[in-house]
């Protein structure tokens, strides 16, 4: 098993050249480069490609599913042959979650946070098949989200954590005519006063997305309009004229 995540079967026989000793093969080993591809101990097949440790995550995409891991990947599964259809390195950090949107809202659309607090959204148009393109990669909170969803339809991706009462939104835009789509960060709603930290989010809508807080109560939020503008950095980057957000008390304290 290597540190990326791959499971070898290895013929230390086919290593041995004929007419040289194994004796002759250890000492050329040892003293050549360690990371040189020609140190080599015979011919290596690759039968297996999951995630060396957790898989944090788990997302449905078109014929097919997407995960992340503690290995610092996020792995393409096409559930037709049960194969590992690409591997992303997300830049070796653990990752702490995955969303997507709704495959009957037609969404390609998926976002993964590493627990460095880097968000990482990705299109994959066409199927699990094709590898997927980056969209945007950006940290927004110090460690891994608290809360994390991706809308429907894609159109925007919700992020809470750290120590702020508020509500990250990136907002994804796709090309009618290309299919191809971009992201930018919209900037911070902030959550009711002492609503305290999120502990989930999900959307009931592209219009609606509910957050529920550690008091025992939800934060039902109206994410920032397409096309609005970006939240000023000089003001912990808030939404200009922020959407509305109303608070829900509940009588039984929320963990999930």
């Amino acid at each position: 098993a290597t540190d990326r995540a791959g499971i070898y079967l290895v013929n230390v026989e086919d290593g041995v050249k004929e007419g040289e000793t194994t004796e002759e093969t250890t000492k050329e080993e040892v003293s050549s480069d360690s990371t040189s591809s020609s140190a080599s101990f015979g011919a290596a097949e690759k039968i297996g490609t999951h995630h060396s440790g957790s898989a944090m995550g788990a997302v449905a995409l078109a014929d097919g599913a997407a995960t992340c891991g503690v290995d610092g990947t996020v792995r393409g599964w096409d559930l037709t042959t049960g194969e590992c259809a690409w591997t992303i390195d997300a830049g070796g950090r653990a990752q702490a979650a995955c969303s997507a949107g709704s495959i009957e809202h037609g969404c390609d659309v998926f976002a993964v946070a590493s627990a460095g607090g880097v968000t990482r959204v990705y299109q994959c148009p066409g199927g699990v098949t094709h590898h997927p393109k980056l969209l945007l990669r950006v940290r927004l909170t110090k460690s891994a989200p608290d809360a994390f969803a991706v809308s429907p339809s894609g159109s925007h991706v919700a992020i809470a954590g750290d120590e702020k009462d508020g509500c990250w939104f990136i907002e994804v835009a796709k090309n009618a005519d290309t299919g191809v789509s971009n992201a930018r960060v919209v900037g911070r709603v902030p959550f009711p006063i002492n609503f305290g930290r999120a502990v989930a989010a999900c959307w009931t809508s592209d219009d609606q997305l509910l957050v529920a807080g550690p008091n025992a109560t939800v934060a039902v939020v109206t994410p920032p309009a397409t096309g609005a503008p970006a939240g000023d950095s000089t003001n912990e980057w808030t939404v200009p004229d922020a959407p509305s957000v109303r608070s829900v008390k509940l009588e039984l304290p929320l963990v999930a």
